[in-house]
């Protein structure tokens, strides 16, 4: 197999470490078994590990309550059930350009169904400290909720979440954040930013494996959440309804074993590294393909921050900049990243733009490769 220079960290970590690899296997090794739907040893070792796993993320992100920590699909199936709980309020959402599909489409489900009204602001990328004075101005008598990413997956530009969790806080607004993004590559605390629901996955800065992510409740919320899934939760059988209690109200069904273990694996790295650290090496790495191409004649290079780098190259292509880097051994992610608004404000086009994301295991020689591929292409 030939070398591969791995930049789509964005979409999901490339390189895991040894303990999560060791995780997973441990999984298939040592418990084969459905965690809290049986009383004999093998499940109730499978349970037991799964609450671990909850103590581990309620920690970093701030929480006192496990039960908080409720285990999902995927950061979308997380996202699905924060945003519809802000629905229930019928009200106008505050949100952001810089919002993933994932964001988006369950609030445009939310005018259909509810009539609820979103307000997308559009940030200065260069300057998102700003945004957090916008967002106070807009938010009113009429605002139920405010929804946003802590991280642009496009730009990587970070939003001042303390700044407007504690506006939410202090007028009763449900704030709820979406962490695909920054949960792993930042530090994140519920409490001191007054989140009401965050959103992360499993996979991505947490440097688990793919299949599972967290809904994480702040130990200050108490409204009632509706599942947006339904079915078995090992607890109250004979009940019609979803029980009333965290984490089981939102659990339906058999909960994603390997990847919880895995991003409990993820997180005893991130904390023995040193997120600061690890986020050091990324951006590092990212900076230095920002100063290449940046003082490359050919070469559009678009608000970026971060681990994140997006650029076009003119008169190409993005998907054809993306098959030529990947023929180079070089992989990366071109389009819109699901995130057609923030592309609209950049002004990258229809084809969007190439989107070159790094992890912690990146170094400045993978942006120096990847800027002679695109010299000789250019």
């Amino acid at each position: 197999m030939k070398k591969i220079v791995y930049l789509d960290n964005a979409a999901t970590s490339g390189k895991k470490p040894d303990n999560v690899k060791k995780a997973v296997m441990k999984t298939m090794e040592n418990y084969c078994a459905n965690p809290g739907r049986s009383g004999h040893f093998l499940s109730v070792s499978a349970q037991k590990a799964v609450y671990e796993v909850r103590e581990k993320t309620a920690g970093m992100f701030g929480i006192s309550k496990a039960e908080n920590v409720i285990f999902t699909q995927n950061t979308t199936h997380a996202l699905n059930i924060a945003v519809n709980t802000a629905g229930q309020r019928k009200k106008t959402v505050i949100s952001s350009v810089m919002e993933h599909n994932s964001v988006l489409r369950p609030l445009y489900a939310l005018e259909e169904k509810y009539g609820v009204k979103t307000v997308f602001l559009t940030p200065d990328f260069n300057n998102t400290d700003k945004f957090g004075e916008e967002v106070i101005r807009k938010i009113d008598r009429d605002c139920g909720a405010v929804v946003l990413t802590a991280c642009s997956n496009v730009t990587g530009s970070l939003l001042p979440l303390k700044k407007i969790g504690r506006v939410c806080r202090e007028k009763g607004i449900i704030f709820i954040v979406d962490g695909a993004q920054a949960a792993g590559h930042y530090g994140i605390n519920m409490t001191e930013n007054c989140i009401d629901m965050l959103c992360v996955p499993s996979h991505k800065g947490l440097l688990g494996i793919c299949g599972g992510g967290a809904l994480i409740v702040g130990d200050n919320f108490t409204e009632k959440i509706n599942p947006v899934l339904m079915g078995g939760s090992g607890i109250y059988s004979v009940k019609k309804q979803m029980p009333d209690s965290l984490p089981e109200r939102l659990e339906a069904g058999t909960l994603p074993f390997a990847p919880i273990l895995s991003m409990g694996a993820g997180i005893d790295f991130l904390k023995k590294a040193g997120i600061e650290e690890l986020n050091f090496r990324s951006t590092r790495a990212a900076q230095r393909l920002r100063e290449l191409l940046g003082n490359t004649k050919g070469v559009t290079l678009y608000s970026c921050h971060g681990n994140i780098v997006l650029f076009n190259i003119e008169g190409k292509e993005s998907f054809k900049t993306a098959e030529m880097l990947d023929r180079c051994g070089i992989s990366v992610r071109s389009g819109l990243h699901c995130a057609p608004l923030c592309h609209k404000a950049l002004g990258t086009g229809k084809d969007g733009g190439v989107r070159a994301s790094f992890g912690w295991f990146n170094t400045p020689s993978d942006s120096e490769y990847l800027w002679k591929c695109i010299r000789n292409y250019l």
